[in-house]
């Protein structure tokens, strides 16, 4: 059995052990339990110790394996047309409500995957593995509303191919931040962490990046006979999260009147130095007034945007990476007169769990009484380390934005480490209302900015 992460390892599925449930008031079929600290509605039937599979909110699962465990609610669309479920033919894993209770995510027992496959390889599978794909069969993956693609004009029929002039392994994509809520592992009392501000924009990446010349048929003929010539050179390329605006594989093709990406680039290229990656988010308005995140204005004025900086590195010509630390990116920003991340919080996971612990729970009057009883003691452990800090910070309107929305989340970024490490962790608030944006297949430009060209980038 091959288990795989073909996409986006946040809208993977995973295989759990139900540890608790939770009745729920005038529901006599479903109960609540707690997945990787999400709220799921299972049935009455599913009991503690059971294995099954975990589908985040968000993510699409396949026709097939809706098809074969009659999932869908349209019945024709199932294997036995007599049941009906309650998927629609999108496939769509929805952050939703029923009888005021939440449900973040779908559970389903091991036994879902029998129909595509033997029970004894099924016994294969361990808690805790994750996947999109099973044997080369997509399970599932992220969804994305449906609609027209670009295509690369050197893809077009008759035309050649067009390569990139970047240097391999010179530039190089942010990778997907994961949930923290699947990373608790990672941390232990004494991990050095910074916490800040997730801002909710569009991910956007500027550099100095070495890059082939172009050279003519002379220069060829000369490097052919032995002679040395420069045949590299540096060069500004920007990206958005996937997507290089300005390679000669990717000439700039956004589907609106200007390119967001560029004026962030433009913003910040005269401060880049050879080998510099600067990654960053770029939030409030398009110049024609149009927003950038529906609601999200984080103090703009209308047909202005900001950026925040969260990660830097530059790269040598060997293609080896430096990473900068978190505060060398808040010296160098300031330095600059620029913004980095919103920094909350910097030091040990203990101290800021003692100091979440005496503001949430050290009430000696005995108003916190029922929010202490959340948390098993006063000693450190990670799961009440994690419920203090969406107590702490989720589930409050942002306060960033002039508009009232719900504030997107946080991000927590390792600092023991050489490597670029960070976990993301939002609030419910905010998915309900990503749900709901979705429902409407209002098309998010952060979307856009990944799929607007399905050839991609030069992926170096």
């Amino acid at each position: 059995m091959k288990l795989e992460i073909k996409g986006n390892i946040n809208y993977s599925a995973v295989i759990v052990k139900i540890e608790k449930l939770v009745p729920l008031a005038n529901c006599d079929n479903i109960q609540h339990t707690l997945i990787f600290g999400n709220n799921v509605i299972v049935s009455k039937d599913i009991k503690i110790e059971d294995i099954g599979i975990f589908f985040p909110v968000e993510c699409q699962i396949s026709g097939e394996f809706l098809r074969v465990n009659n999932l869908y609610r349209d019945a024709t669309l199932n294997t036995d047309q007599t049941k009906k479920g309650f998927f629609e033919l999108n496939g769509r894993v929805r952050c939703v409500k029923f009888r005021g209770n939440k449900s973040e995510g779908f559970f389903v027992p091991i036994d879902s995957l029998l129909p595509l496959m033997h029970r004894g390889t099924i016994k294969e599978f361990k808690v805790g593995d994750t996947f999109d794909t099973i044997n080369d069969n997509k399970i599932c993956e992220k969804y994305i509303i449906p609609r027209r693609q670009c295509s690369l004009e050197g893809n077009k029929k008759g035309r050649k191919a067009k390569i990139s002039k970047i240097v391999k392994g010179q530039f190089r994509f942010h990778i997907d931040t994961e949930k923290l809520e699947r990373n608790l592992d990672k941390f232990s009392k004494d991990t050095l962490v910074q916490i800040s501000v997730k801002v909710h924009g569009t991910s956007a990446i500027s550099s100095n990046t070495l890059c082939y010349k172009k050279l003519n048929i002379f220069q060829k003929l000369l490097l052919k006979v032995g002679l040395r010539l420069e045949i590299t050179y540096h060069d500004n390329i920007f990206s958005s999260r996937r997507v290089i605006k300005n390679d000669d594989i990717n000439k700039t093709q956004h589907f609106y009147s200007e390119s967001i990406w560029k004026k962030g680039n433009d913003t910040l290229k005269d401060f880049i130095e050879k080998g510099m990656i600067i990654y960053y988010e770029i939030v409030g308005y398009l110049s024609d007034g149009r927003e950038i995140q529906k609601g999200y204005d984080y103090g703009c004025e209308v047909g202005k945007f900001d950026i925040y900086i969260y990660r830097i590195t530059h790269t040598n010509v060997d293609g080896r990476t430096y990473e900068f630390s978190a505060d060398q990116i808040q010296l160098w920003c300031k330095q600059k007169g620029l913004k980095p991340v919103i920094e909350l919080y910097k030091g040990t996971v203990e101290e800021l769990f003692k100091k979440l612990w005496v503001k949430h729970c050290g009430d000696s009057n005995g108003k916190n009484r029922e929010i202490i009883r959340k948390y098993e003691c006063r000693e450190f452990n990670i799961d009440s380390f994690f419920n203090l800090l969406k107590t702490e910070y989720l589930e409050n309107n942002c306060p960033y934005c002039k508009n009232i929305v719900p504030f997107e989340g946080i991000v927590i970024r390792r600092l023991d480490t050489l490597d670029f490490e960070a976990y993301k962790l939002k609030s419910t608030a905010f998915l309900e209302r990503e749900t709901k944006l979705l429902d409407k297949e209002e098309v998010d430009i952060e979307e856009l900015g990944i799929e607007e060209n399905n050839s991609g980038g030069a992926l170096c």
